[in-house]
């Protein structure tokens, strides 16, 4: 292969490369809290005890929208220990007409933008119930 050609035939795929790099340069790091512009005082668990109640945007594993609404947090007996560990857990309350596997689903609302969660099926009745379980370094 000449240089020339090189250029025609290998020149868009260095080029997306270099864009798809600028995008991934332009995100906020992974391990950007959702809550930028709360307090650093304030733990991760009071961040998710003020949402209580508020409707998060969901996908299926199909793409469809589902609503999940934050029922409660729950507080682990041993929250923050002396070992700086925060250990929480999230429950969430969906419709029973499309319900979720457990895995990894990006949760969408206006105050936290995107976060990833781990949400796991726990119960069954008017409503699925889903835990997403936290141990946080603090």
């Amino acid at each position: 292969m000449n240089k020339r050609d090189f250029l025609v035939h290998g020149g868009g795929v260095l080029l997306s490369g270099a864009t798809m790099g600028a995008a991934w340069a332009a995100r906020p790091p992974a391990n950007a809290t959702p809550f930028e512009g709360a307090t650093p005082a304030a733990s991760h668990l009071a961040r998710w005890q003020a949402l209580q109640g508020l409707r998060f945007g969901c996908h299926t594993t199909l793409g469809r929208p589902v609503a999940l609404i934050l029922s409660d947090v729950i507080e682990s007996a041993h929250a923050v220990s002396h070992t700086g560990v925060e250990q929480f857990t999230l429950s969430f309350e969906g419709p029973r007409a499309l319900p979720l596997r457990a895995g990894l689903y990006t949760l969408q609302h206006a105050q936290t933008g995107d976060v990833a969660v781990y949400l796991e099926p726990v119960g069954q009745g008017e409503h699925i119930t889903y835990a997403a379980h936290f141990s946080l370094l603090t």
